[in-house]
């Protein structure tokens, strides 16, 4: 019998779970880890060409 917590995870996409696992690794441990920002880093890569930075428009993340 599969819990709900089990359920859960398995929704959350493996390149998701990284990155909030990185992030929270920064935010709630040493925010001058290296080893904590180059996977937070390496995390945010794969959302690069899904979304744009903050004052970029919409459309040239697209592609």
């Amino acid at each position: 019998m599969t819990s709900q917590l089990d359920q859960q995870k398995s929704a959350v996409p493996d390149d998701v779970r990284r990155l909030v696992i990185a992030a929270r690794n920064v935010a709630f441990g040493d925010p001058t880890d290296p080893e904590a920002l180059k996977e937070l880093d390496k995390a945010s890569e794969a959302f690069a060409d899904r979304l744009p930075w903050q004052d970029e428009p919409e459309e040239v993340a697209h592609g």
